[in-house]
């Protein structure tokens, strides 16, 4: 295993006026002066912070770094003048950002929607599949022309933008059907191989359209994917048959033959905290990690250390605002993972290079109380465990708390009886875990770790 992917995206979200923030992107109309273009302070303060970050990632083992995105760093003759004049000044930005993370020894990937819609690609393409594929291919060539040591485009074709999303770009799901995505791997790949560059698609869908289960299903994986064979290739996929939950199998397509592969990983639980709290992963990344061995063609790991949610959490990664549990688990989730070390060994070596403590003891038993608490009391595990899907989608197994939300309501409640019958076990289950936390709480401020 080579690759280690990790975001570098934290810079941008610091200082954020905004109260709930969506962590999927970088927000560039956040980033924007009171005349609409890229504000000069916010990207002087990002460029003070990405050596920091590139250190980080560097520091974790990371060989490559994720910025956002395509469409606000490849010029289009359908954007008009002005939107490509924003465009050349997004570009000097981010050249500097890149040149700082290729000095900490990172190849640099860039995300892209596919399609991000301007007004003037929107009224010039409308939804014609083959006109869009010409302009992406055209985009593909302008970013490269202009940053020729980028690595790659990291593509998701699955979900688009969220409804609070604002700017100049919106995304929109184009290729609804397998015979669609693969027409369009076989017209695009041959543009990477040319270019000596990667794509790295990514399986992530929500369930629309007939494409919509290529995330868990082997079949419409095959239909996808059989006889695509470029070395340009790089399939990203969730280590899950959903989001990053926990109680989830292995992602059947995984196991699929034919296309080199990385393994999506979330250090920042989205779903569990956002780093508030620790929610240790470094036990599952273990089992994943067996479960895969003797797997042809797994290339690495993607490891999401600041992406994804809509919260009012705020810690960034590798910055003042200490994230000390997703530093944990990313630490962990590459050390187990790439070094194939036990998640306790990885656990013993955090303490004593980054606490700079002996006390493995109490970092293990904070650890290992931190998976059973998500798993027995976040979680209603009896429902966990029960792969529903609805449509093309697996239910998550995490219902009653989503992002900083928690739903409790007579319908949630009707919902979970049905399959967690005996209620007064799991009540004992919740109030066990309670007294887990109280321990939990004493372990952190032993070893100088916050327990707020």
């Amino acid at each position: 295993m080579d690759i280690v992917l990790i975001d570098a995206i934290s810079p941008f979200f610091r200082g954020l006026a905004r109260h709930r923030i969506n962590w999927s992107k970088i927000p560039f109309a956040d980033l924007e002066d009171a005349e609409g273009a890229p504000d000069a302070a916010c990207y002087a303060r990002v460029a003070e912070d990405m050596p920091r970050v590139a250190a980080g990632i560097r520091s974790l083992g990371g060989t490559a770094a994720t910025l956002d995105d395509l469409a606000h760093l490849a010029p289009c003759p359908f954007h008009g003048p002005e939107m490509n004049a924003k465009i050349a000044i997004y570009q000097a930005h981010f050249a500097g950002f890149m040149e700082t993370l290729r000095r900490q020894g990172l190849s640099v990937y860039v995300t892209a929607d596919y399609f991000s819609h301007s007004p003037g690609t929107r009224a010039a393409c409308g939804d014609d599949r083959e006109r869009l594929a010409a302009v992406f291919t055209d985009l593909v060539r302008a970013f490269f022309t202009r940053f020729p040591d980028a690595a790659g485009i990291i593509l998701r074709i699955g979900e688009t933008d969220g409804l609070d999303v604002r700017g100049d770009f919106r995304s929109e799901l184009v290729l609804k059907r397998p015979d669609e995505v693969r027409d369009f791997l076989l017209r695009v790949l041959p543009v990477f191989e040319e270019l000596g560059k990667t794509l790295v698609f990514r399986t992530w869908t929500v369930g629309a359209y007939p494409v919509g289960d290529l995330l868990w299903n082997p079949v419409t994986f095959e239909r996808v994917f059989a006889g695509v064979d470029s070395p340009a290739l790089l399939v990203s996929i969730k280590h899950g048959d959903s989001d990053f939950f926990r109680h989830l199998p292995l992602n059947p397509t995984l196991l699929c033959p034919g296309v080199r592969k990385i393994v999506e990983l979330q250090a920042r639980r989205e779903y569990e905290g956002c780093g508030e709290y620790p929610s240790f992963i470094g036990w599952d990344v273990e089992q994943l990690r067996r479960k895969l061995e003797g797997v042809p063609g797994i290339a690495g790991i993607s490891l999401w250390v600041q992406t994804g949610g809509w919260t009012v959490f705020r810690r960034l990664a590798f910055l003042e605002n200490a994230s000390p549990w997703t530093d944990l688990n990313a630490y962990a989730a590459v050390r187990v993972f790439r070094d194939r070390i036990p998640a306790e060994a990885a656990l013993m070596d955090y303490c004593r290079d980054r606490l700079h403590s002996f006390a493995y003891a109490d970092l293990i038993e904070l650890a290992r109380l931190s998976d059973e608490v998500v798993k027995e009391l976040l979680y209603l595990d009896d429902f966990a465990r029960r792969p529903l899907f609805f449509r093309r989608v697996r239910v998550p197994p995490l219902f009653s708390v989503y992002w900083d939300q928690i739903f409790v309501n007579h319908s949630v409640r009707k919902l979970l009886r049905i399959f967690a019958p005996d209620g007064a076990a799991k009540v004992r289950q919740g109030q066990a875990a309670m007294r887990k936390i109280e321990r939990m709480e004493e372990l952190a401020k032993r070893l100088v770790l916050p327990a707020d």
